[in-house]
């Protein structure tokens, strides 16, 4: 092992380490991103239970439309109703069927559960639980999410398991703000291995750096230090 090596990556492995700097933020982008479809994903369920719930147990009431607005790309129709003396309100997306024929103060047939009448809907309107653009948004965030979550595993496992080895840089090639650098490294068995990563900082041709490889897999190697994980001494 090189002299120079440092000291956290000498031990054994497995190592214990943290993620900091830009990884924190990464994190929590990436749990942000695949709690948003799955938070989305459950309110459509319980919009699904509701309405097999008001079809089946459903008592029917007049509501009277108290506002007109816009949201998920339709028009939005408020109303509110009274249920014993008590009144109750809702809004849902005007049907097609009736685009720009409802007006304030019209009145509206409403299905109510009698046990809790704040789960309402107008009666015989569609219900609409994810539309296209919420998909499509569903779709992007699970995507992201994952990709930016597989890229933090895949790096905290080689800052866990990686074994340490001196790279000669190859080629360096500045992208935008940041530089490209593709380097050659042998592993411990000798057998030589080629890697690539982005750089802060401009690396010269025939300069040494420090990669961390995975024993089992060499291809899966990144400079050393870590972008988004510190090794815990």
């Amino acid at each position: 092992m090189d002299t120079n090596t440092p000291r956290e990556l000498i031990g054994p492995t497995p190592r214990k380490v943290r993620l900091f700097g830009d990884g924190i933020r990464f994190g929590i982008i990436s749990v942000t991103f695949l709690a948003i479809p799955i938070l989305l994903g459950i309110w459509s369920c319980i919009q699904i239970r509701h309405r097999a719930e008001l079809q089946r147990d459903g008592r029917q009431v007049v509501g009277r439309v108290t506002g007109l607005g816009t949201g998920r790309g339709a028009g939005l129709v408020k109303y509110s109703f009274t249920v014993n003396g008590t009144a109750f309100s809702g809004q849902a997306p005007e049907p097609d069927n009736l685009a720009g024929r409802i007006g304030e103060y019209d009145h509206i047939r409403v299905l109510f559960l009698p046990e809790n009448p704040a789960i309402n809907h107008p009666e015989g309107w569609e219900w609409t639980y994810v539309d296209p653009v919420g998909t499509v948004g569903m779709i992007f965030f699970a995507i992201c999410g994952s990709v930016f979550m597989t890229i933090l595993c895949r790096e905290r496992k080689l800052a866990i398991e990686g074994r340490p080895a001196v790279g000669i840089v190859e080629i360096c090639v500045r992208k935008k703000r940041t530089f490209w650098v593709k380097y050659d490294f042998s592993t411990e068995d000798g057998r030589s291995i080629k890697g690539s990563d982005y750089s802060s900082d401009p690396q010269e041709i025939g300069a040494s750096i420090l990669v961390l490889y995975l024993p089992q897999n060499p291809r899966r190697n990144q400079p050393y230090p870590l972008s988004n994980f510190l090794v815990v001494q």
